[in-house]
């Protein structure tokens, strides 16, 4: 099978593993035969939400360090253990023993969702490399759409077999599933990895349309005309510096030569290289020197007005072809980050679009202050998406809204999530990180004063358009966080660092819905939680712009290096 039809295999399994283990998010589905059987209360049971939350992020690092030292194999099979472990041992839940449920549903369920999360996103996103917010997408998206497919599916079964059998079916189903991906999701090997980045360099995009040759750092995404100028300015130097090497090794090769073959052959003035006559073992019928680059002329009228032989003139031609294959590399060597040229029907998209030239471990992105001011961005929006998501059928009811019409305002919040996260993955594949960042918060604030102005207004038409406003603005939180690893860090260590950033969930898990209940519980309106909202967005442009400072900081630190060395 070709490396292009492995890719999409891959990643067409994945969005069906996505599909099954994504049940973590429709737990309000899922409570409801244990609320009925046991009348258990609404705080009983969201602490099994809680735990589902903290173990899918503990099973995210877990998952990722084993695949580190073993294969997505062994990692995949573990999940499909712990989803036999939770399922099953769930059915062993007593009206006075909840903790069975924390300890088994919510232990290993919440572990086999971020283990086979993380396998899937490190094992399907390296081949993707030149479409890695796309793909991400796509992953996320099925894995939101799982409570809409999964949910209402064992919704259906819950009143046809009751729960316990569905908790079996569904242990089956995800197992097998978990099972054979096993077997068809691999991470590619560095060969396959420079195979495919050299099958994609290849591709053309039609002699009309403009390639952007930029690396993938993100200091490379934007330079200034005034840097420009300084880079080719490097250049021309450069190429003078390389010529006259050139031109002062053809002089001395000249002297070399007369002096040693001078009284063998006929005498030639070099300063008359347009008309001459050769020797019958080098010219042609016409007495011409046979050159294929007009350089050779201009190299050959500085040297001194001395006697050679054909020889010479030959090795004076030779480097002269050398001189201008010698430019013209250094000029494309140097050519400025970001620089745009034309592609023609044969022009190869440049390697450096798609391959990340920073490669981080866990320690050294540890160690980077862009990753913490991401996960500050992260923390803000995160949050306050949980704290929207947490009380969004609270929000439609508080505005008159009858049961049936809040329950159509949340599923229609859903499906903007979901469709979001496809839409923001196209979105990362053409714009700048930074860009996409700002974007995000930008939706998010706005969503939220739609928000104060459709309670102001008493307008459901607003309020409709916030709900789905803002799950778009939500869905592109969880795509940039996978995509930002992947072009930020690089692909070797992407599982694991994916899991570190994705440990943020736990602290917005606990602060999104407190803020937002101890707020309405202060003020009974769901307004003050409104501004609240708007305000983590703004903080969260404030985060874009210093991560934006730090890319021209770099940018520049970078530009010197170069022409330092260049000296």
């Amino acid at each position: 099978m070709s490396i292009v039809r492995q890719r999409w295999l891959r990643l067409a399994y994945g969005a069906v593993i996505m599909i099954s283990v994504g049940f973590i998010y429709g737990w309000s589905i899922f409570s409801e035969p244990f609320k009925a059987e046991f009348g258990w209360d609404a705080q009983t049971l969201s602490l099994t939400f809680s735990i589902l939350m903290v173990c899918f992020c503990l099973g995210g690092i877990l998952g990722a360090r084993v695949m580190a030292r073993t294969s997505v194999r062994v990692v995949l099979i573990a999940a499909a253990l712990c989803a036999c472990i939770g399922f099953f041992g769930a059915l062993r839940v007593t009206e006075n023993a909840p903790w069975i449920l924390y300890v088994t549903y919510g232990t290993f369920a919440g572990l086999t969702s971020g283990i086979s999360y993380n396998a899937v996103l490190g094992a399907v996103v390296p081949w993707f490399p030149d479409r890695t917010g796309l793909v991400s997408g796509l992953l996320l998206m099925c894995y939101g759409c799982a409570t809409m497919i999964l949910g209402s599916a064992a919704a259906v079964m819950f009143t046809a077999v009751g729960w316990r059998k569905t908790f079996i079916v569904l242990a089956i189903f995800i197992t097998i599933v978990l099972v054979v991906g096993a077997f068809v999701q691999k991470r590619p090997t560095q060969a396959q990895s420079q195979a495919l980045l050299a099958l994609l360099s290849t591709r053309t995009r039609g002699p009309a349309r403009a390639v952007e040759e930029r690396g993938a750092e993100y200091e490379d995404y934007e330079y200034s005309r005034r840097e420009q100028g300084v880079r080719e300015q490097g250049v021309r130097e450069q190429g003078a510096r390389e010529q006259g090497t050139r031109e002062q090794g053809v002089r001395e090769q000249g002297t070399r030569e007369q002096g040693a073959r001078g009284s063998d052959a006929r005498a030639l003035r070099v300063h008359g290289l347009k008309t001459h006559t050769l020797s019958t073992r080098g010219s042609d019928a016409q007495g011409h020197v046979p050159s294929r680059h007009p350089n050779a002329i201009a190299l050959a009228e500085t040297v001194p007005d001395v006697d050679v032989t054909t020889d010479v003139v030959a090795r004076a031609t030779a480097a002269a072809d050398e001189a201008a294959d010698a430019i013209e590399a250094v000029a494309h060597t140097h050519r400025p980050a970001g620089a745009q040229v034309t592609a023609t029907p044969h022009k190869p998209v440049p390697i450096s679009r798609f391959a990340s030239v920073h490669d981080y471990s866990t320690r050294q992105m540890l160690r980077h202050p862009a990753f913490y001011v991401y996960g500050i961005w992260m923390l803000l929006l995160g949050s306050t998406a949980l704290a929207f998501t947490g009380s969004a059928n609270q929000i439609a009811l508080s505005f008159g809204l009858s049961p049936t019409l809040g329950v159509a305002f949340v599923s229609l919040m859903s499906i903007g999530n979901a469709a979001g996260r496809f839409l923001w993955g196209f979105v990362f594949d053409i714009a700048p990180p930074t860009l996409v960042m700002l974007l995000i918060a930008l939706l998010h604030s706005i969503g939220a004063a739609l928000l104060i102005v459709s309670f102001v207004l008493g307008s459901p038409i607003l309020l409709g358009c916030a709900f789905v406003l803002y799950s778009l603005a939500m869905s592109g939180n969880p795509v940039m966080g996978s995509g930002f690893m992947a072009k930020f860090f690089g692909p070797s260590h992407y599982a694991a660092n994916l899991s570190i950033l994705n440990a943020i969930n736990i602290p917005n898990a606990l602060i999104g819905p407190t803020v937002a209940s101890l707020v309405f519980m202060a003020t009974a309106s769901f307004l003050p939680t409104f501004s609240v909202l708007a305000i983590g967005g703004l903080l969260a442009i404030a985060c874009v712009a210093v991560l934006q400072g730090m890319t021209v900081q770099s940018r520049r630190k970078r530009f010197a290096r170069e022409a330092a060395q260049k000296r």
